[in-house]
């Protein structure tokens, strides 16, 4: 009505008094409508920071999550240094496979809310899934749970991924941070340089409406640059990637980083192109904190981990013939598994593993149910993400957390007993 009463002055040629005036108006308006939205905004910042105390995954969160629900779905993640320890659930949520569009949206949205009100306190997502509206929902679903008060930020952990540019706009971002071709494999869709990982971490701290972001996965380096660039060519390039990401921890915008790996990297055996053992990334990540004065944030590696993707606790393919497992429980390494239900679920779903048990009766019906159930109980394991969204199989896939993980002698047993399983190889 302001606006409409000043141009009215102004068409009707009104005297310079009357125009002043009702441009101070105008003016008083304005100034009145952004300390509105600005004290809102202040309002709804500090109200999530109010209730949820730390702008990211803690010790104390963690644990007050984890009281709410069953203690064995939860595993204690030590890092050791002056780093906290977290709870994390044995089963995560995963955000890749879908669609790209609303509904699909909605449904992640749905799915994650009903995740963390059954128990699931890890969310993982990356730069490039969905063409970036895996991370969005991520960010929907995160900002109305903040809002509502249900969670609190510090009990949750939030990861995503860097190192794939599937749109133009990211890369011409990173482009204009200094990234030069040589930075990009040959199909100009995959960079790790710190240009290419800023541009990467703005655009994801954006989107899932996040000041920091609790675990940066380094996304499948070793199988994009390991068939053209050798052995010491990929460890430099790991080496600048992690001096960058020390600096992102010491600005306060990442918590932790990691490797998200699929074919490659700790799946194959040592001198196959791509194979990585743990302890030298370590000590890449050790050298590169030492400038920044402070423990080294290297603590979560990603990879299949099923009954057909054994090589976390079944392969000893690291320094001195020993496991991943063993090795990343003695440096404090997080292991998160992808492609929980298996390689061969969706081609051969009347094959199932089995668990002679009848406490598991209720899920044993379910074929995915039940082989993420036997991947989270993996021995080393913490953490078992399923990338669910439908809402019979969100439903079916929570049913597992009201039983406890198996032991290792269940475990194996019932591994033995997959049709896919790969144990002959070990």
């Amino acid at each position: 009505k302001i606006y409409k009463k000043a141009e009215n002055l102004r068409s009707m040629r009104a005297s310079t008094e009357n125009i002043a005036l009702a441009l101070a108006l105008v003016s008083i308006f304005g100034l009145y409508y952004y300390s509105v939205e600005k004290s809102t905004s202040t309002e709804f910042s500090s109200s999530v920071q109010r209730r949820g105390g730390k702008n990211y995954a803690t010790t104390e969160g963690t644990e007050r999550f984890a009281a709410r629900f069953l203690a064995s779905n939860f595993r204690v993640a030590s890092f050791g240094d002056e780093l906290q320890s977290l709870k994390i659930s044995t089963i995560g949520m995963g955000t890749y496979i879908g669609d790209v569009d609303d509904i699909t949206d909605r449904l992640v949205i749905a799915a994650i809310k009903d995740s963390i009100a059954a128990g699931i306190n890890h969310i993982d997502s990356a730069s490039n899934y969905r063409k970036g509206r895996a991370e969005a929902a991520v960010g929907a679903a995160l900002a109305t749970l903040l809002k509502e008060g249900s969670v609190r930020r510090d009990e949750l952990i939030i990861s995503s991924k860097a190192g794939f540019f599937t749109e133009k706009q990211l890369a011409q971002t990173a482009i204009g941070y200094g990234a030069r071709d040589s930075d990009f494999d040959n199909t100009r869709r995959h960079c790790v340089s710190p240009a290419c990982l800023k541009a990467s971490i703005e655009q994801s701290l954006r989107r899932l409406r996040l000041e920091i972001i609790d675990v940066l996965y380094l996304h499948n380096v070793a199988e994009k640059r390991g068939k053209d660039l050798d052995a010491q060519a990929l460890k430099k390039l790991f080496e600048f990637a992690f001096l960058y990401l020390e600096e992102e921890r010491k600005k306060g915008r990442i918590r932790f980083y990691g490797l998200a790996t699929f074919s490659a990297s700790f799946r194959l055996p040592p001198g196959s192109p791509g194979s990585l053992q743990l302890s030298d990334l370590i000590a890449i990540a050790q050298s590169a904190a030492t400038k920044f004065n402070q423990p080294h944030g290297f603590r979560f590696v990603q990879l299949p981990v099923g009954p057909d993707a054994p090589e976390m606790f079944a392969r000893a393919w690291q320094n001195n013939r020993r496991t991943l497992a063993d090795v990343a429980q003695e440096q404090g390494i997080v292991l998160v598994s992808s492609k929980s239900l298996g390689f061969r679920q969706k081609k051969r779903g009347a094959e199932k593993c089995s668990i002679d048990d009848s406490a598991y009766r209720s899920i044993s019906n379910n074929p995915g149910a039940l082989r993420l159930h036997l991947t989270r109980s993996a021995p080393g394991l913490t953490t078992a993400l399923v990338g669910h969204k439908q809402p019979d199989h969100v439903r079916a896939n929570l049913a597992i957390l009201q039983y406890r993980p198996l032991s290792s002698e269940q475990f194996f047993s019932a591994l033995r007993a997959c049709p896919n399983a790969q144990l002959d190889k070990v």
